[in-house]
């Protein structure tokens, strides 16, 4: 996502600062391990920026790509070097742990010690992304940017109907408190 400043942070700065070539999955691997990774990898990991270059490092791997990963029922993942694929319609929670499922058979079948990262992007906001622009003022592209809340699985949904996070003097403060200003 292009910040105010025209900079580019996520994905394609990791890649600029080299980090691609010289990072966790790839020291496991030194290490003898197979690596296997399915979810959200980075911000600004996209539909068009998934192999410029593919991150490195992994046995096997199927990424959750913007502008749809934090979209509960409108996932895009790449898997491997293969094009994206959509997953429309589909819980994207369910869709990642049938592949982590997959990915725990195979590294059990491979008989060498595996690292195995899950990585869901519950419990963070619905949140479309398909209207931002970053060639746009920042301020414009963001308002249009549409925020909900998390999305629960449909066989979830009426669990905790009155369920509901205390709003203690902590909880979305005007000004920050006084322990967080120490850390």
């Amino acid at each position: 996502m292009a910040r105010a400043d025209g900079q580019v942070g996520g994905y394609p700065k990791f890649v600029a600062q080299g980090f691609n070539e010289n990072w966790l999955p790839l020291w496991v691997q030194a290490a003898g391990y197979n690596t296997y990774y399915t979810g959200k990898l980075f911000n600004a990991h996209t539909e068009e920026n998934w192999n410029d270059p593919h991150p490195s490092g992994f046995t096997s791997s199927d990424f959750l790509l913007d502008p749809h990963t934090y979209e509960y029922l409108n996932a895009t993942l790449q898997r491997d070097s293969e094009p994206p694929v959509s997953y429309e319609g589909q819980y994207s929670t369910d869709v990642l742990a049938q592949k982590a499922y997959g990915f725990l058979e195979d590294g059990v079948k491979s008989k060498k010690p595996f690292f195995l990262t899950v990585a869901p992007v519950a419990p963070h906001s619905n949140v479309n992304l398909s209207s931002f622009d970053p060639g746009k003022n920042i301020d414009d592209s963001l308002k249009a940017i549409v925020m909900t809340a998390p999305i629960p699985a449909e066989r979830h949904k009426h669990l905790f109907p009155n369920a509901r996070v205390p709003r203690r003097e902590n909880f979305n403060p005007d000004k920050v408190n006084q322990f967080a200003a120490r850390s």
